[in-house]
This record gives C-alpha cells, sequence and structure tokens, in this order.
C-alpha cells in the first residue's frame, strides 16, 4: 500500500483560511440583526406594559395608573420575567402612576448600549412611543416612531 492518508498542512491552512474569511462576513451581520430583533422586541414590550396600564387602570386601578412594573405583575397583566425590569436586552422603567396620578411614563433601555441595542423608547398614555439613538433615555420630544 502506497497510498497517502489524511489532508497535507496546506489544504487544513487553506480551509480554515475560508472559513476565518466567511465568519469575519457573517458575524457582524449576525450581530447587527439580533440588535434589530431586540429593538424589535422592547417596542413590542412597551406597547404590551402601555396596554396593560391602561388595563389596570380601568379594572384595578379606580382610575389610577400603576406606580411600577410589578404592580402590573401582581395582578397578572406582564408576565413575571418583565415584572423584574428587564427584558430581551433592554431595562423598562415606568414613571408616573400611582394614586390620584393620571399620567404614567414607560422608558426603555439598552442594558449595553451599542450591544444589546442603540435606541432608547419612550411612551405613555398617549401609546406614542418616542425613541433616540443617542446613549440616554427618551422622553417625549423626541422623534415619534
Amino acid at each position: 500500500m502506497s497510498g497517502k492518508r489524511g489532508f497535507s498542512l496546506i489544504e487544513v491552512m487553506l480551509v480554515l483560511t475560508i472559513i476565518g474569511i466567511v465568519a469575519t462576513i457573517a458575524v457582524p451581520s449576525f450581530l447587527q440583526s439580533k440588535m434589530t430583533a431586540r429593538e424589535g422586541t422592547a417596542v413590542t414590550t412597551l406597547r404590551a406594559v402601555s396596554t396593560a396600564n391602561m388595563t389596570y387602570s380601568l379594572t384595578k386601578g379606580y382610575g389610577n395608573y400603576a406606580p411600577d412594573l410589578a404592580t402590573l405583575e401582581a395582578v397578572q397583566l406582564i408576565d413575571p420575567v418583565l415584572g423584574t425590569g428587564i427584558k430581551g436586552g433592554y431595562t423598562f422603567i415606568i414613571g408616573g402612576g400611582g394614586t390620584g396620578v393620571s399620567t404614567f411614563s414607560i422608558g426603555a433601555r439598552p442594558v449595553a448600549y451599542g450591544t444589546s441595542g442603540v435606541r432608547s423608547y419612550y411612551g405613555d398614555e398617549s401609546h406614542v412611543i418616542h425613541f433616540t439613538t443617542e446613549d440616554r433615555a427618551a422622553n417625549s420630544s423626541d422623534s415619534p416612531l
């Protein structure tokens, strides 16, 4: 038997180089897609919290909005993961609400700006969502979606 078995060093190096080039092209696109998906999830979650807060006001809050996410979770209007304030790479915070308060606001900021997202979002009882691409909390004067 005089046949050689296996691959030469040059063949292995060529395959590894091709894999490295493909990974260099694919990984940034994958990370950008993942960040875009997290931002979409944040908008959907913001809308869900806004609807839950309106429902709370009409059913459990006697005309008052919930003061925090834990209150919405306690009456089972949002899921327990969102009740912690962090979901899908974003931190969610409710402002306003409580006894005698007829307004509320909801903020969503990336946990790691530039990695989990590059947009911060803001919503309130008007159900209009505003966003900013700056590394700060969005507010009602920012651009609407």
